[in-house]
């Protein structure tokens, strides 16, 4: 490995994720919006290994051990990140590994789309202003949003992706299926940003190179990455109807209420400010590399693709947009406009890395914009305790209280004591076999038929056999809680949360295509014609 190489390497792995997180072992961790939902699915998910179930679709100690389906809705790449990482290290430092990782790829990932237009001494400038940009320093230190900030990390493979198309053709799509269907699995809004983003980047592509193939290729891989996710996908769409998902679209989370200096009643103001001044400072940045650019450089079709994502970008964010969010598919699961800062980011990065080529002060200003702006977002406070929180929550089998959004149609956990017992019935015949989070057995002795009421939530993804008869779960009416009707004499009831139609075709067809993946690989054997960028 060269000096150089080994430079760089040591920049965007190791000194510019340790500026980041310089300040958790002096502060503790930020107290982000999101810190408690991503650790306490971590933790849920590391208590299902335990018990042997891999990928679960229930997180069963959800609403303080009631559960809810967020498994089945949330992507799955994050917290299965953090939660193997934690058998490596300590659990209290699973989320500063998480997000020096993170902020790792994202540099590394934006260095190697620079590098497709640039030298290697600009690229890694870019690659450390996009992994330490205001926006992103923002999502860490005062969202907390692990899942999106992997997304953010991936996004500038998706964009080269699309770009190796017109020098590698086909040899080029199962790379760019990959980084589009793993962002897919980090988070979902970033999905739906990321879609739009490689349709226009394809267009755009293949009419900067008059190849109409491109955007056919550029098709070919959406379609294979969203295949390989459908083991996600699928029952992700197909049981929606059987959650409380509207609790996604409350006032205070729709496209009204968020856009850029938002003055809509259900507006969190603080946070508005602080995100739209942060778009702000950006943009002045952007806009001062930009008219100081050479127009030769503006020719560069790299360059033309990364202006027209800021151009479609930034007009998103501002309440003008609001038509466009109301008509296009699938905008309104994007929730927050200011989201779109995931594209311009990367134009960002770009722009202001070219206006530093060669400029010895790059570095220092660089250092000092990354410091300044991550401690003024670290309005959120510092000092979590939801780390050791969502530890002793499970270790205790307390559980976690959840916001309702992933709770089955029609419940009201809310309405629930914690203080549950998991079968509500006073009888000292009552044994527990098993009380897991996908399986649970009791055997009860009753000299009457009796209603006995679990410390569960009804989903339709949850079956239940007594004396190995199948029986119906009735949920009550006001709560959703788990009832069954048990008849006189020795009953033994099993209840397991089995694999649904949804999820079984979901399943088989990430499998087939995976196979026929690797089959096609096996044969081609990767012999491809190779340009370097």
């Amino acid at each position: 490995m060269s000096r150089e190489k080994l430079r760089i390497l040591c920049i965007l792995i190791v000194g510019l994720p340790a500026l980041v997180i310089l300040p958790f072992p002096i502060w503790g961790y930020p107290r982000g919006h999101d810190i408690a939902f991503h650790v306490d699915s971590w933790r849920d998910l590391i208590q299902h290994w335990r018990e042997g179930t891999f990928f679960p679709g229930w997180a069963a100690w959800a609403n303080y051990g009631f559960g809810d389906a967020r498994f089945i809705f949330y992507p799955p790449l994050s917290r299965m990140f953090a939660a193997a990482v934690s058998f490596v290290i300590s659990w209290r430092m699973v989320p500063g590994a998480f997000i020096w990782a993170m902020i790792a790829i994202a540099g590394l990932s934006m260095y190697r789309l620079a590098r497709f237009a640039m030298p290697a001494g600009s690229a890694l400038q870019m690659g450390v202003l996009f992994a330490a940009n205001p926006y992103l320093l923002l999502v860490v230190y005062q969202r907390s949003a692990f899942a999106e900030l992997m997304a953010s990390a991936v996004f500038p493979l998706v964009v080269l992706g699309v770009l190796r198309l017109s020098s590698r053709g086909w040899y080029g799509v199962i790379p760019l299926a990959w980084a589009f269907g793993a962002l897919w699995l980090a988070n979902v809004p970033a999905g739906i940003v990321a879609t739009y983003c490689v349709v226009t980047v394809g267009l755009v592509w293949s009419v900067i190179h008059r190849d109409r193939r491109i955007l056919l290729l550029t098709a070919i891989s959406m379609a294979i990455g969203l295949a390989v996710d459908a083991f996600y996908i699928v029952p992700a769409v197909y049981e929606l109807r059987w959650v409380n998902i509207s609790a996604l679209l409350a006032s205070n989370l729709t496209p009204e209420a968020n856009f850029l200096f938002s003055t809509h009643p259900d507006t969190a103001f603080g946070f508005n400010r602080a995100i739209s001044l942060t778009v702000v400072a950006e943009l002045i940045l952007f806009s001062v590399a930009l008219f100081r650019l050479n127009k030769a450089r503006l020719r560069d079709p790299l360059s033309r693709v990364l202006v027209i994502l800021a151009a479609v970008s930034l007009p998103l964010m501002l309440p003008l947009s609001l038509p466009l969010w109301k008509s296009l598919p699938a905008f309104q699961f994007i929730q927050f406009p200011w989201r779109w800062m995931l594209v311009f980011n990367t134009a960002f990065a770009f722009f202001l890395g070219v206006f530093f080529h060669g400029r010895k002060n790059a570095w220092m200003f660089i250092f000092l914009l990354s410091v300044f702006t991550g401690f003024g977002t670290s309005r959120a406070g510092w000092g979590a305790k939801d780390i050791d929180l969502a530890k002793a929550s499970i270790d205790l089998r307390q559980g976690y209280k959840a916001a309702g959004d992933y709770a089955p149609a029609g419940s009201n956990p809310g309405l629930l004591s914690a203080d549950s017992a998991d079968v509500g019935l006073d009888s000292s015949s009552l044994r527990i076999e098993r009380w897991s989070g996908e399986k649970r057995v009791f055997t009860l002795d009753t000299p009457a038929p009796v209603t006995a009421p679990l410390k569960l939530l009804a989903y339709p993804a949850w079956s239940a056999e007594v004396n190995g008869d199948i029986t119906r779960i009735i949920p009550d009416p006001t709560t959703g809680q788990a009832t069954l009707l048990l008849p006189a004499g020795h009953n033994r009831v099993q209840l397991d949360f089995r694999l649904t139609p949804d999820r079984i075709a979901g399943n088989l067809v990430s499998a087939l295509t995976v196979a026929t993946l690797l089959t096609l690989a096996a044969l081609l054997k990767w012999r491809r014609p190779y340009t370097r960028a």
